[in-house]
């Protein structure tokens, strides 16, 4: 093609710029590695023994509100209330807002910015001739810069001034498009972050409120125990006043009820406690709770375990957990930031502009322009290499990351099955034991009162009983702990909040 025609600045310009052009206009590349989810595999079935447990496909209700199966109306108003006013939630809330507005910052680097700018000056000269003109025409000058009055006169010029500059960074090898995948990734992140705080929250409410009703049922027992163990002093003292024993009788019954005493201050230290952790988990002050909460709480309802357990499979657990969603969420991140890293060694295009505007007298004068321009760091000593490798490292610490928050949630599930099935096992043993100790404690009474046993052997069952109905109402609060933290590590609790309805 004869080009001899054509003006020089016209042939530089289509060598110099019409391939940049052409990848603007025809699509941009994106350089950096495109992320790929990984891929693990997990075993088919659990490596924890199931005994009366179901596994199967989880109702979606039933793992998103799993402590309402308790059936207790004071765990599921405490739940409530601490989903709307905790302050370590709301944290999480602000951080998903932040996430969200850096999201916006990243999607606006793909538009122009424009800048305005505007100014008006006025200026005042004063024309002041003291020397004596030489010259006719230094004579018509001083003349002409004298008024009537033979003062100096003063002059003013105002000038006005207007502007717009704009900028537009043309994103070639599609470093923002990596920057804005990266922040989209933090979002979701953050996302799962807030949900993973929201299952926390939900055991801790649980499990704090499970420890209360614990100490509750064990002073009860202590109390009741103290009237048996009262009744069997006052048995003692009528057979020491009969001549049937001596005082050791009731020395030892006193023992009893002291020892039993002992332990009901640590007993409701541990209700007090409890109370006041529950009180911070509803970002309350110690003691603050509303009117229908104390209600409740008043009552003294008991949580019970649900008739029947189901669970799923490894995989639909995983897929489920908050904490594994945002390790996974967050390798998403540092992939795409490879690219933005990588597109710091290739040219960048901006289109620059101008329009002012300015006014001075009766002078009007306007000026538009509008240009390319070519940037690239040629050298620097390698330091943006090295930034990618930074973050080709901090990618790899990111899957590395993932894999242990998979492999620690894997272990979580199979230990917290075997705790449960477990304790299971033991609240029915005690169950049993506690009924026959009660059995043998009023069995042993009757023989002292006909003096066919000791005074020792009633101290002894009595003791045994207490003992054994406080490991039993210990267990069952186990239990529930247990069932509460299975369905936590199952991923359970976050479904049916969203993060706005912290606020509801």
């Amino acid at each position: 093609m004869d080009t001899s025609g054509i003006p020089m600045r016209l042939r530089i310009f289509k060598i110099t710029f019409a391939p940049l052009l052409t990848i603007v206009f025809h699509g941009c590349i994106s350089v950096g590695p495109d992320y790929e989810a990984p891929t693990v595999e997990l075993q088919s079935k659990w490596q924890a023994d199931l005994p009366g447990m179901h596994v199967s496909e989880l109702d979606p209700q039933w793992i998103a509100r799993f402590w309402q199966k308790t059936e207790d109306p004071a765990l599921n108003e405490l739940v409530h209330e601490a989903v709307k006013n905790n302050r370590t939630l709301m944290q999480a809330a602000d951080r998903l807002v932040a996430a969200r507005a850096n999201r916006g910052l990243a999607y606006a680097a793909f538009f122009p910015t424009i800048d305005a700018n505007g100014a008006i000056t006025d200026q005042q000269s004063r024309v002041q001739t003291d020397h004596t003109p030489t010259t006719s025409t230094d004579l018509a000058k001083a003349l002409l810069e004298r008024n009537e009055s033979g003062k100096p006169i003063t002059s003013r010029k105002e000038t006005r001034t207007g502007s717009l500059d704009a900028s537009w960074e043309i994103d070639l090898f599609g470093g923002n498009r990596r920057a804005l995948e990266a922040a989209e990734a933090d979002l979701q992140s953050a996302h799962e972050a807030y949900r993973d705080a929201l299952t926390s929250l939900v055991a801790e409410v649980a499990l704090n409120y499970i420890s209360l009703r614990t100490y509750e049922r064990r002073l009860e027992i202590s109390e009741n125990n103290l009237k048996i163990q009262q009744s069997s002093l006052d048995l003692a003292l009528y057979r020491v006043q009969a001549g049937l024993s001596d005082g050791l009788d009731e020395e030892q019954a006193r023992l009893n009820i002291e020892t039993t005493n002992s332990q009901i201050p640590t007993l409701k230290a541990g209700i007090a406690q409890t109370r006041f952790t529950l009180a911070a988990l509803l970002g309350l002050q110690p003691e603050a709770f509303s009117k229908k909460t104390l209600e409740l709480l008043a009552a003294k309802t008991r949580p019970r375990l649900p008739d029947r357990l189901v669970i799923d499979t490894p995989a639909d657990a995983i897929r489920r957990r908050p904490d594994i969603r945002r390790a996974e969420r967050k390798l998403a991140a540092e992939t795409a930031r490879i690219g933005v890293r990588k597109s710091d060694l290739y040219p960048k295009l901006t289109l620059p502009g101008t329009l002012s505007y300015t006014t001075t007298g009766s002078t009007d004068t306007s000026i538009a322009s509008i240009g390319l321009r070519l940037s690239w760091n040629i050298f620097d000593a390698g330091a943006i290499r090295r930034r990618v490798d930074i973050q080709k490292a901090t990618k790899s610490e990111a899957f590395h990351a993932y894999e242990q928050t998979l492999l620690s949630a894997l272990s979580e599930i199979n230990v917290a099955l075997v705790a449960y099935t477990q304790e299971e096992e033991r609240r029915l043993a005690l169950g049993r034991a506690a009924a026959h100790a009660e059995k043998a404690a009023m069995l042993t009474r009757l023989k002292y009162q006909t003096g066919l046993v000791a005074f020792s052997d009633v101290l002894t069952a009595e003791q045994t009983m207490l003992s054994r109905q406080n490991e039993l109402a210990i267990s069952e609060g186990e239990s529930i702990s247990n069932f509460i933290r299975l369905y936590r590590v199952l991923g359970g609790g976050w479904q049916s909040y969203a993060p706005e309805e912290r606020a509801r």
